[in-house]
């Protein structure tokens, strides 16, 4: 079992069914989250955005539905609807086993089935997962409407890494907190 350590600063090493999204399910990743991660990884799609919240240059939205659409090469940002938490992350591992790097920022909910079927189960990873850091405190997301952060968010949150990359990330917790600047 790893220990978990809260990191003062996210670092990684390098050796060498179209679906309509409800209001409850849109909200955007504040940047004291995405950045530290983009830094390292310079994402270069944001599967699950629209005008509002995107994260990167390029990105699909309801209309280019990132469920039905090829992410092969790309490295990609993915803050997907919670209430479609089981397709997302299986449209993920799929991407993944065709040559995409993905992190998804995900509800810390390691009982659920996605979790247990496409990230970890008692004997580790799953193929194609290469790591994931727990978030410690809960995220304010950013409310659609106001573009504004939103307290009152019940649950924890985790980053998985999918993909065939030469990044390694180490299980940990992150302190996201403390990275503010």
């Amino acid at each position: 079992s790893s220990k978990c350590r809260f990191w003062k600063n996210l670092h990684m090493s390098a050796p060498g069914d179209r679906r309509r999204i409800s209001s409850k399910d849109n909200w955007g990743t504040p940047p004291e989250i995405f950045q530290p991660v983009n830094n390292e990884l310079h994402f270069t799609l944001d599967v699950c955005a629209d005008a509002r919240n995107h994260k990167t240059e390029r990105y699909f939205n309801e209309v280019m539905d990132g469920l039905t659409a090829n992410w092969k090469g790309e490295i990609c940002w993915m803050n997907p609807p919670f209430s479609n938490t089981y397709a997302w992350v299986k449209k993920a591992v799929g991407e993944a086993a065709l040559g995409a790097t993905v992190v998804a920022l995900l509800p810390n909910n390691t009982d659920a089935r996605w979790y247990y079927d496409f990230v970890k189960n008692e004997d580790g990873y799953r193929p194609g997962v290469f790591g994931e850091v727990f978030v410690r405190g809960r995220i304010s997301f950013i409310d659609h409407e106001t573009g504004k952060p939103k307290s009152g968010n019940t649950t924890g949150s985790v980053l998985v890494f999918f993909g065939h990359t030469s990044f390694k990330v180490e299980s940990a917790c992150w302190d996201w907190r403390n990275n503010a600047r």
